[in-house]
């Protein structure tokens, strides 16, 4: 869900608790299957999803939802990926690199900025840092361990 157009800041709140809420139905669904659900941050501040503290928003009320991390997704959207991942590392179940690279005709546009998505290492997504963190992390793995269960 995005944030229609012109919505008063005044509703913003009602917004955010009921994205809150389909996550929260989403997850207790998911209980009575073998499945997990996790929230990806997206790259368009429009969404309920993009920033840190939106992500820590949901995560914090929803504590069987887990975080898919998107390293190209956080700078679209104004973050540093290195930080976006080292906070919410703990919840991460899923990990998505990508790169990106400013250009001239680029299909992907934020504030004004086109990009396109290239090649790993090709771009200038701090891929290399966080596939080490990721490597390093046994909390990611011993987080899939706990989560996953034979059907």
């Amino acid at each position: 869900p995005q944030i229609p157009e012109g919505m008063p800041d005044e509703k913003l709140s009602d917004f955010r608790h009921a994205v809150r809420e389909l996550f929260s139905d989403a997850c207790e669904y998911a209980k009575q299957l073998p499945i997990i659900v996790t929230v990806e941050n997206f790259s368009v501040r429009k969404i309920p999803y993009a920033t840190i503290e939106d992500i820590k928003y949901l995560l914090d009320n929803n504590p069987s939802l887990m975080f898919t991390y998107d390293s190209g997704n956080f700078p679209l959207a104004g973050v540093d990926e290195i930080e976006g991942l080292k906070a919410f590392l703990e919840r991460t179940v899923c990990v998505h690199l990508k790169d990106l690279a400013r250009t001239e005709c680029g299909e992907i546009i934020r504030n004004g900025i086109k990009y396109d998505s290239l090649e790993l290492g090709g771009g200038f997504v701090k891929n290399a840092e966080a596939l080490k963190i990721v490597i390093n992390s046994t909390k990611i793995i011993s987080k899939c361990q706990s989560i996953i269960t034979p059907i």
